[in-house]
C-alpha cells in the first residue's frame, strides 16, 4: 500500500532521473531499502529525511511537500468503541 511519502519519494526520484540503485547510493543505502519505501513497506528514517533533504537538494516547496507527506504517512490505528469495553 503506498502512502503518501512512497509517492512523493518516487515521484522526486523520477524528477532527479535516477534509477533506485542511483538514488540508494547517492543516499548512502542499499537498493532494497529505497524499494521497500517506494512500496510503501518500510517508514523513512529521520537519517534517510536529512539525506534526502540535501543530497537531492530540495526546493522550499519540496521540502514542505516533504513534511507533509511524512506527516500524512502516520501509521494510525482506530480501534472500534465495542473493542474498548
Amino acid at each position: 500500500m503506498n502512502s503518501p511519502f512512497s509517492v512523493f519519494f518516487r515521484d522526486l526520484r523520477f524528477r532527479h532521473g535516477l534509477r533506485q540503485q542511483e538514488m540508494a547510493e547517492q543516499l548512502g543505502y542499499e537498493q532494497a531499502y529505497i524499494s521497500a519505501i517506494e512500496l510503501g513497506k518500510k517508514s523513512p528514517s529521520e537519517d534517510l529525511l536529512r539525506k534526502l533533504a540535501k543530497e537531492m537538494d530540495l526546493s522550499d516547496s519540496d521540502q514542505e511537500a516533504l513534511s507533509l507527506a511524512v506527516k500524512e504517512s502516520k501509521r494510525k490505528y482506530v480501534l472500534p468503541n465495542e473493542a474498548i469495553a
